[in-house]
């Protein structure tokens, strides 16, 4: 990604590829032992690849997404203010997973815009519409 969002003008972040990584990766595989326990596994946090493109001087125009479970609006908006993005499209997680429809909200520096429930590809020409009108130049 870093090789490239130099030269874009538009980086949309749909999703994290992983938070948290294996601190302590095995070269090998973890078998069973009888009575064993399970391994013990650390973590640490992944790069965050949306942070870094938005801090890139002269970078692209920046979306991101923020599923959450609860408090949507809260921390949707301090994702967006942690990253230094213009806007993140954010949505319950548990209303939106398996399902054919989605009620996505919009926040950006003007607060929040909220979009009707509706099916997924609606929504998503819906966003990039709204994109569209709002990218520079």
């Amino acid at each position: 990604v870093m090789a490239h969002a130099g030269t874009a003008d538009l980086f949309i972040a749909v999703a994290a590829v992983a938070d948290w990584g294996i601190a302590n990766p095995s070269a090998i595989k973890l078998k069973k032992q009888p009575g064993g326990q399970p391994p013990q596994l650390d973590f640490v946090q992944n790069p965050d690849i949306l942070a870094a493109v938005a801090a890139l001087p002269g970078g692209p125009w920046c979306v991101g997404f923020a599923a959450e479970t609860d408090h949507l609006a809260e921390h949707a908006q301090a994702k967006r203010a942690r990253k230094g993005i213009p806007a993140i499209i954010g949505n319950l997680a548990q209303d939106a997973m398996d399902a054919e429809d989605t009620a996505l909200v919009i926040f950006d520096d003007a607060g929040a815009h909220p979009l009707a429930r509706q099916p997924k590809l609606h929504a998503a020409r819906q966003l990039i519409t709204w994109i569209a009108g709002r990218l520079p130049g």
